[in-house]
């Protein structure tokens, strides 16, 4: 989900109790319901008052009143324990609006020194991107054995970026004038090539850097 339909699940929760009080009080005199029930359609058919507005059987609104009642709860409560926490865990927020987060997995070196990887920009602000200008990969040591800088990931070919969702309207990674960016929810295999820099054996860890200083690192998948 994406920060704003985030922002805005009030409003689906709200949808559900609405929604079920016009279930169970009709849609009033300008409803098209009542409308329909002009011709004595309605009254003629008892099922279609499980459709339309009613009237319900008679005994029925309460015991109904009381299980949507019970579900708005459960749908209120258990969304926002989902999303926030707060619960029966401590108050969290899922999604970050204002910095953006890349999660690595499935990173791979081959015996060619070139780095394929699964990247998911799974937070951030829904009207930008994250701006990834280097790559390097890191010893047990924490030191460089290889990198890649903005040029070299500005110039990565269509193919070396497999977007998962590759439709027009959805996230995608794309290069840029330096390095590469991600939108919010964007997913992709992402194939860097042999650097030229420094071999790349001894590698234990990728990280990334985002132009604002921000990096995520994650470990090499076994071989």
């Amino acid at each position: 989900m994406g920060s704003t339909c985030l922002d805005e699940w009030t409003m689906a929760v709200s949808g559900v109790a609405m929604s079920s009080a016009v279930f169970l009080a009709g849609g009033g005199t300008i409803a098209l319901d009542r409308f329909i029930d002009r011709s004595g359609w309605a009254a003629r058919n008892p099922w279609s008052a499980w459709v339309f507005s009613g009237p319900l059987p008679p005994g029925k609104t309460r015991s109904l009143g009381l299980l949507l009642a019970a579900i708005a709860v459960v749908c209120t409560v258990g969304s926002y324990h989902l999303l926030f926490g707060a619960v029966v865990s401590p108050l969290h927020a899922r999604v970050n609006f204002h910095r953006h987060h890349i999660a690595l997995s499935e990173t791979r070196l081959s015996s060619d020194g070139a780095v394929t990887f699964d990247a998911y920009v799974d937070a951030g602000p829904d009207t930008g991107a994250a701006y990834v200008i280097a790559a390097r990969l890191i010893d047990t040591a924490g030191d460089t054995v290889a990198a890649w800088d903005g040029v070299a990931l500005a110039q990565l070919p269509d193919s070396a970026i497999r977007n998962t969702y590759p439709y027009a309207w959805a996230s995608h990674f794309k290069t840029e004038t330096i390095g590469f960016s991600g939108q919010t929810d964007a997913r992709a295999r992402i194939t860097l090539p042999p650097a030229e820099t420094a071999p790349a054996g001894g590698a234990a860890s990728l990280e990334l850097e985002a132009i604002n200083g921000a990096m995520w690192r994650t470990e090499l998948s076994p071989k």
